[in-house]
């Protein structure tokens, strides 16, 4: 379908509902070959394509793609989205965002650029956001293009309930991370699962706001690295950069009760093992 116009909201809510803490409420991989319950709009075309048996959600130029989730259950979700693209400019992107506030605002999940548009490889990024009550969550794609060759394909989108991290009476202490633990000497002696960084249900909102810099600066020494499968001997070649990964100085500022970077996307390195996402 070509569409010249302004984007619109979905006109059809998907209710989903969590009955355990840590399961997946919705998923869209366009494999059926269809795109129900999207709304299409935007200068450009939104249309399900195939590639070698793969479907997925093709965009061009400006076009905007946008479904909305009724969500019952967890107070926030995690969001998973994977973007493939092809012929991005230096101002070009594939953009995936989100909405708990019928969309005043959005909240990016992901984002693709120029360097990344080999037209084959997925790449994968996604976030966290709250789910209030009685609001639906709406989740955007979109391409911010200038010419009809700016092509995104979105495609294995997810939308998990996030389990939360309990230290209330009667749930148990915090096991990893503890203050104790992050303000002591102890070195990591494997890393920590991701949930470890969730917030406890009894934690006590701010006090204050904050804003500062964190700073990396990590000694080569003390790097450590175990390579559990590389057929095509990649680390041969990048082995001392591989286990020494690059210092970064990062600006955050407070965005509510979370602590959100000033610079958030890709950001690359003069290492030929690592860039990063933040």
């Amino acid at each position: 379908m070509r569409l010249v116009c302004f984007a619109i909201f979905a006109s059809v809510l998907l209710c989903i509902g969590a009955h355990a803490q840590a399961q997946t409420l919705f998923s869209e991989d366009f494999q059926d070959g269809d795109a129900d319950g999207w709304s299409a709009g935007g200068d450009g075309t939104v249309q399900v394509t195939n590639y070698q048996g793969n479907y997925s959600l093709q965009l061009t130029k400006k076009a905007v793609a946008i479904i909305g989730l009724q969500v019952s259950g967890p107070e926030s979700v995690a969001i998973s989205v994977a973007f493939a693209a092809l012929d991005l400019e230096k101002n070009d992107f594939c953009i995936a965002e989100a909405s708990n506030d019928n969309g005043a605002s959005w909240q990016e999940l992901h984002r693709v650029e120029d360097g990344q548009d080999d037209g084959v490889t997925l790449s994968v990024g996604g976030g966290r956001v709250e789910t209030p009550e009685n609001s639906p969550l709406f989740l955007r794609l979109r391409v911010a293009g200038n010419g009809d060759n700016d092509t995104c394909w979105a495609d294995n989108i997810r939308v998990s309930a996030v389990r939360r991290q309990s230290s209330a009476i009667g749930a148990g202490p915090r096991e990893e991370l503890t203050a104790e633990f992050l303000l002591g000497d102890s070195a990591f002696e494997r890393p920590a699962s991701m949930r470890a960084f969730d917030k406890a249900i009894d934690a006590a909102p701010p006090s204050i706001a904050l804003e500062g810099r964190l700073r990396f600066s990590p000694v080569k020494d003390d790097a450590r690295i175990s390579v559990v499968r590389d057929n095509f001997n990649f680390t041969v070649n990048v082995l001392d950069g591989l286990t020494h990964p690059p210092a970064f100085d990062l600006a955050f500022v407070a965005a509510g009760d979370r602590i959100v970077p000033t610079e958030r996307g890709l950001i690359r390195t003069e290492s030929l093992a690592w860039d990063l996402i933040v």
